[in-house]
Parts: structure tokens; sequence; C-alpha cells
């Protein structure tokens, strides 16, 4: 028989790792969320253009490939002059289109070694989206690009024979971009030697030539550059402004796949001081 002490002590002890228990759980729980959301990643975004049934709903272009990745990069025999990484798909001539221009603006676009070419790669819609340099499996190199082997398509946006997105669609933006947002333009900046009161300041990542606004938006970390600023293209050691400065092609959290929600002009405020 155990004495009245050694039961109380027990029965404490026994309360104590319940607790401990409940606060790991909770952790684990904590852990396990946050990595759910981290593999959601690309794959659950309309970027996803594989035959996977992945949970998006409606409106999106399909194809009848079996990967995911492989509509953008790979990790041989990518294009040499991507400012992207790895990217799968060759460029097109910088001077092909046509860039918006305006008498207000204090410096012009130019896409020489923009990473906007990439972005134009598919949504200029002058090729098919499964047009790439390396095809998925062996001997599917092609340095001038081609087909993937028997791809079919479906979806309201794009062409089911050509595999382009079709002309009516708003995400084929075509060679004229005179009205669209300015891409390939230098950021308005002091520590460049440039300073535009209509603009908020860009930061850098100390010790680095990255550049970013910050959006303030308490998701990612306040005052230290992550996916929910705007972010700058470095090019000729200055920041640039680029399709993926509002845009974030991993993510459609946001309405086409903004960085943080346009609400109250939100995405255009964080750069544009007015």
């Amino acid at each position: 028989m155990l004495a009245n002490n050694t039961k109380k002590a027990l029965r404490s002890a026994a309360r104590k790792l319940l607790a401990v228990g409940a606060i790991i759980i909770g952790v684990v729980g904590a852990a396990d969320d946050v990595n759910a959301q981290a593999l959601t990643g690309i794959r659950n975004t309309r970027h996803n253009l594989s035959a996977e049934v992945n949970g998006v709903v409606g409106g999106r272009n399909k194809s009848s490939a079996g990967e995911i990745c492989v509509f953008c990069h790979t990790p041989h025999g990518s294009a040499t002059t991507a400012a992207a990484p790895l990217w799968n798909k060759k460029l097109a001539d910088p001077t092909a289109y046509t860039l918006y221009t305006s008498t207000t603006l204090d410096g012009t676009s130019d896409l020489t070694n923009s990473v906007s070419l990439a972005c134009l790669t598919c949504h200029d819609g002058t090729q098919a989206m499964d047009t790439v340099l390396n095809a998925p499996g062996s001997g599917g190199y092609d340095p001038n690009g081609a087909r993937m082997t028997g791809v079919t398509w479906s979806g309201a946006n794009v062409d089911a024979t050509s595999g382009k997105l079709v002309a009516a669609a708003v995400t084929n933006l075509g060679s004229d971009l005179s009205n669209d947002h300015p891409v390939g333009i230098q950021y308005a900046n002091s520590s460049v030697g440039v300073l535009d009161p209509d603009f908020h300041e860009a930061q850098k990542v100390t010790g680095k030539n990255v550049w970013y606004v910050d959006s303030k938006v308490v998701k990612g970390t306040n005052d230290a550059k992550d996916k929910y600023d705007m972010i700058l293209y470095t090019k000729n050691a200055k920041p640039y402004v680029e399709c993926a400065s509002c845009h974030d092609p991993h993510s459609d959290e946001n309405a086409t796949f903004l960085r943080i929600s346009n609400s109250g002009s939100a995405v255009c405020l964080t750069c544009h001081n007015k």
C-alpha cells in the first residue's frame, strides 16, 4: 500500500506529464500546419499546368503532361541568356516588344537582360505553353525549343490545338505592352542617385545587391525582405521593376498572383507615394 504523500506525488507527476504532452502535440500540430502550407507551393496554383488534379477551382488551363515544374524550369540545358533561374524556354528578342512610355516617366523601359522576358515566354501568346528547351525524359533537348510530344490542352484561356493562350485572354499580353505597367524600368531610389518624392524609398538587403520595397504586411517579417514585399530586380547594380515585383509566380494566395491583396490599392501604394 502506497503512502498518501507518495500517491499525491505520483498524481502531480502524471498531471505534469499530461500538460507537457499537450504542449508537444500543440507544437507538432502547428508545425504540421506550417509544413502543409509550405508544401502546397505552386502545386495548388494556376501555374500548375500539369494533368494533376490539384484542387484548383475553375477556369484553369490544364495539359496532359505529367510534370509540374518542366513548363518553366529544367535542371539541365536551360536558357543561357535568361535572368530567371534554370529557365526552360527560349527568350524572345527584347526589342520585339512595344513598351509603356509616358511624358511623366523619369526613365524608360528596357527589356535587355530583364527577368520579365521569362514571364513573356508564355504571356505574350506567341508560342505553345508546352514549348520547352528540355522536355522530360532522355533525348528531349532542343536548343531552339520544341513542343512536348503528345501534349493536349483544355481550359477556357488556352487553344486546345496550338497550346497558346487565346488572344482574348487577359493573361495574353501580346507583344504590345504599351497599355501595361512598365517593366524593365529603374526604380526611383536615392541610394542609386535617383529620388522621386512620388515613390517610397526602396530597401537594400545588408551586404547584398538585393532590393525591395517593404509592404509592411504582418504575414512576413516586417522591415526585412520577404515574399510579401514588392521585390526589385538588380540590373547594372540598380533596382528595377519587373513583372515579379508585384506578382509572385509561385503563389496565388491573392488574385492574379499578387504578392499582397490590392484592397485599398495596397499593391500600388507600397511603391507609389500618393
